[in-house]
């Protein structure tokens, strides 16, 4: 079931965090600041938080993204971490960026000719580097840089705050165009404890288990994030060839499996059946279940698996779906919803679900 909420600047003033809670709103996103320095801390943040925090919503941020360059987005999401750090540990809702027209005419009137490439890869910077110390994140788009300036393929792994708002009038009643973790449904929702209009969303994700259960945002029961662990090798296939005397249990046994497991893995359909010469594989730890998974399967993808082409961490929204195999090429499959690639990893890194 979605759960209503709103998002808010200093452009909304004070608010009665009280009465917005009694309107049925759970959460709020709040804007943190903009630009590449934490003095640009929007004015009203700290008010907003601590009523929203104090009135028992869950809080996310956002930070209002001017970047021309890769190094400008990295540098603005520092700004954004340095301006949210005492909040560290009770933020649980996402992080967003936000990047909008304004932030286009602005890299403009500055020189710059910002492309879907530039844009896209300046917001992936501007998230990874949230990724990188422990926050979950999400990309604020409209629909208009959903289609036309974000790359999909290059995206695909972070979770979406969509605006769509239909015709702007119809309150959290509005059906989103693509698929989206957080969807502004209306610039001009009405909620008691806001004067005049504010921006209503819908949250379809329990961002705060997701966050708890998976360490993120400083919610791991510890000061700081636990840890990614490292995903375990790729498991390597040995094989053994078949001498005067052998049995497939004792071969089994030298290598710490089964002889049912090496029938399975080999197509053997008579276990007391080998001859001198036949070569037996013996699958690497672990391999006997990734075997099961195949094209058009149903995955989970393990905690700490990394892009298996690129060696990159993934965002963690991918953590928390199910997915479909595409493509499978020896120990490498491809993930997506559908045909849209989400990534590709070891199957090793893949459970079935």
């Amino acid at each position: 079931m979605a759960v209503k909420g709103i998002d808010v600047s200093k452009y909304n003033g004070a608010v009665d965090w009280t009465q917005v809670r009694s309107a049925g709103i759970k959460f709020a996103m709040i804007r943190a600041g903009m630009g590449n320095t934490a003095a640009q801390e929007d004015p009203w943040f700290r008010r907003h938080m601590d009523g929203a925090l104090a009135a028992g919503l869950d809080v996310g941020c956002y930070w209002m993204n001017y970047y021309r360059t890769v190094e400008e987005a990295r540098k603005e999401a520092r700004a954004f971490l340095e301006v949210i750090a005492p909040y560290k540990g009770r933020i649980s809702y996402p992080l967003s960026s936000d990047y909008e027209g304004d932030s286009i005419r602005y890299a403009k009137q500055c020189g710059y000719a910002p492309t879907s490439h530039t844009v896209t890869e300046q917001t992936v910077a501007f998230l990874e580097t949230l990724e990188k110390a422990g926050w979950y994140v999400v990309c604020y788009t409209n629909q208009d840089f959903y289609k036309n300036w974000f790359i999909r393929d290059r995206m695909a792994p972070y979770d979406v705050w969509l605006a769509d708002w239909g015709n702007n009038n119809q309150g959290f009643d509005v059906t989103p165009h693509y698929p989206c973790g957080l969807h502004q449904t209306s610039s001009n929702g009405s909620i008691a404890g806001v004067s005049g209009r504010v921006d209503i969303d819908l949250a379809y994700k329990d961002y705060p288990s997701i966050i708890k259960n998976n360490g993120l945002n400083g919610i791991s029961g510890s000061a700081s994030p636990a840890p990614t662990p490292e995903p375990a090798p790729v498991p390597v296939e040995r094989t053994y060839t078949v001498v005067r005397g052998d049995t497939l249990s004792g071969i089994a046994a030298r290598y710490g499996t089964t002889y049912q497991a090496l029938a399975a893995y080999n197509g053997i359909a008579n276990p007391n059946l080998i001859h001198v010469g036949q070569v037996i594989r013996i699958p690497g730890a672990g391999q006997e279940a990734t075997s099961a998974i195949g094209v058009g399967s149903k995955v989970r993808v393990k905690q700490g698996a990394k892009d298996y082409d690129k060696g990159r961490t993934l965002s963690s929204a991918v953590y928390t779906g199910v997915y479909d195999v595409i493509q499978i090429k020896g120990d490498r499959a491809v993930i997506g919803k559908g045909q849209t690639v989400t990534a590709a990893l070891a199957l090793n890194h893949l459970d079935l679900v």
